[in-house]
């Protein structure tokens, strides 16, 4: 597969007597391809019987060019045919210029690797020690390989790859289960070829000469012998059926000269008519110059490592043919077909049931304990010490605190812990819980506050519309948000957990309440109750040393705002980590 020798090779035959008609070869494609191009410029029709290069389809670059063989890229389709019998919709490409393994490693269990025989040893052996291996794992591949047992170390000994070694038992390991897709080289028609014989008639008196008399020195591989035969046939069939055009324009094939235009087009025209039935199988050529024929679609699955043949594919007709007799063994539990991925389950993260139901209960409690205060300062307004205390502003104060109680409720409440999968939902409760504790804490703490102020202010209407004024400054941020930015509900994925049998992976799930500027409204929100609270605090520390107990509010105000700040600063450093 020497591209210089090849070239060496062609230029001799063309500068010596006779004419070539046409070039049969070469066999290997980085040869083939210099070779066509340099046939073109002399107007010579070329016939590969193995060169199976993509390039060499381009009808710019090689006009003139047929192969008896066919292409890598056809075959293509009989391994997308093995992809669609099983399901397999997931594939990983390894080629020789791409081998990273450890991005397969526990993902895509299919694997299509295109590869040499030396490479492709070294491939498997890594593969081995990365857990790639079968029946988990299914290697789809060549199966051009002429050596039985490609896989093993043609030298004996172990497959070396850097540090670790592979010997024959792990390597047959490694190919059981192998597909491949491999054009027919011996046809299984029992019908005649072009030559009168049939393939197997053929197959035996090949064997024979190969191996007796004078021609024993020339031990072809049989696998590519086929389409050397086929080929030579090709092409006495095309020189043949152009004789007649020939005769038509009072010329031979002894008259042929190199650059002939007539010839060129005569012989091109007549060898992309052919047709017939060869050793190989049906051979015709397409527009591009590449084979039409048949593929074999092969799996090793016997402990004696052989080829089974389980399907036919008909490049013509594009057709494939599964050989139902063949029962297919898999290795895995239950003899079941490999899965190409596992299987993703999204796990929604939710707040555990027994946890929610517990603060739910809590929160009732408090709910309860503050409706009780609430009929308790109703019952005893008139009282001249409950009158001392502000009963109407005592009512805003559990009012506020019965709507941060109810907050946390629909802080915990989400889809997933009620049963509920609907987005809208939990969408609504974002809301919800936004508004209440907002509202519920400046409707609470202004109250609070206001009652401190009612020693310096002596009419009702003042304290009442401070606290008005207050909640108005909340319902103003929250309408504001809620037209300029709403609230939206992000899925965010977490880390990926797999189980045991790497058969599945499960992928958690939180559903968290977003808004494009969250933090921008943080610190609008933060920011105005914490004022409050200062303000609040500026007040208890004025009254500090007022006489009456019952008016006194200062150190239970201190002591409001010392808890609140603690826990909230808290949650927000929690938050932003």
């Amino acid at each position: 597969c020497n591209p210089g020798i090849g070239m060496k090779v062609l230029f001799q035959h063309l500068s010596n007597e006779p004419k070539k008609l046409m070039i049969l070869g070469s066999s290997c494609s980085p040869v083939t391809e210099p070779m066509a191009q340099t046939s073109r410029e002399f107007d010579l029709v070329q016939l590969s019987y193995i060169s199976s290069s993509p390039a060499l389809s381009n009808r710019n670059i090689y006009p003139n060019f047929f192969r008896a063989r066919s292409s890598e890229t056809q075959r293509i389709l009989p391994t997308f045919e093995i992809f669609k019998r099983f399901k397999w919709k997931k594939i990983a490409l390894i080629s020789e210029t791409n081998k990273n393994l450890y991005t397969l490693k526990s993902s895509v269990r299919i694997i299509y690797a295109g590869f040499y025989p030396d490479p492709g040893r070294r491939v498997l052996c890594k593969a081995y020690y990365l857990g790639l291996k079968p029946p988990k794992y299914v290697w789809v591949g060549p199966g051009w390989f002429t050596t039985r047992y490609w896989w093993r170390n043609p030298e004996g000994g172990d497959v070396i790859v850097g540090k670790a070694r592979c010997n024959n038992s792990v390597m047959d390991e490694m190919v059981l289960g192998y597909f491949s897709t491999d054009p027919l080289d011996i046809s299984q028609s029992q019908d005649p070829t072009i030559s009168g014989m049939t393939p197997m008639e053929w197959a035996e008196a090949y064997n024979y000469y190969r191996t007796n008399g004078p021609y024993a020195q020339y031990k072809g591989a049989i696998k590519f012998a086929s389409f050397s035969y086929d080929s030579t046939w090709a092409i006495a069939i095309a020189l043949n059926n152009s004789i007649p055009h020939l005769l038509e324009m009072n010329k031979t094939l002894e008259d042929f000269q190199y650059n002939d235009k007539t010839f060129l087009r005569i012989f091109k025209s007549e060898m992309a008519k052919v047709r017939f039935q060869g050793v190989s199988g049906p051979l015709a050529f397409t527009d591009t110059g590449d084979r039409l024929g048949v593929t074999i679609i092969k799996r090793i699955q016997t402990t004696d490592l052989k080829d089974t043949i389980i399907g036919l594919y008909y490049d013509r007709r594009a057709r494939i043919v599964w050989n139902n007799s063949v029962k297919l063994k898999w290795g895995t539990e239950g003899d079941k077909i490999p899965i190409d991925f596992p299987t993703i389950k999204q796990q929604k993260e939710s707040v555990p049931l027994f946890l929610y139901v517990t603060m739910v209960i809590f929160t009732s409690v408090g709910i309860v304990l503050a409706l009780s205060f609430q009929i308790f300062n109703y019952h005893h307004r008139e009282n001249r010490i409950m009158k001392l205390t502000s009963p109407n502003i005592n009512s805003a104060i559990i009012a506020g605190a019965i709507l941060c109680y109810a907050s946390v409720i629909f802080f915990g409440m989400d889809s997933e812990t009620l049963g509920i999968h609907y987005q809208s939902f939990m969408l609504a409760a974002c809301w919800i819980r936004q508004w209440l504790l907002l509202l519920g804490f400046m409707l609470g703490f202004s109250a609070l506050f206001a009652k401190t102020w009612r020693l310096h202010i002596i009419k009702d209407k003042q304290l009442y519309a401070f606290i008005v004024a207050v909640v108005i400054i909340g319902i103003v941020i929250l309408v504001a948000q809620a037209i300029i930015d709403p609230i939206y509900i992000e899925e965010r994925n977490l880390t990926d957990i797999s189980h045991s049998d790497g058969d599945l992976i499960v992928i958690p799930v939180t559903m968290n309440c977003r808004n494009n500027n969250s933090i921008l409204w943080q610190v609008i929100m933060l920011g105005t109750n914490g004022v409050l609270l200062a303000y609040g605090l500026l007040l208890a520390w004025r009254t500090r040393n007022i006489s009456i107990a019952a008016a006194n509010d200062s150190k239970y105000i201190g002591l409001a705002v010392y808890n609140v700040s603690i826990f909230s600063g808290t949650a927000v450093l929690v938050g932003f980590a």
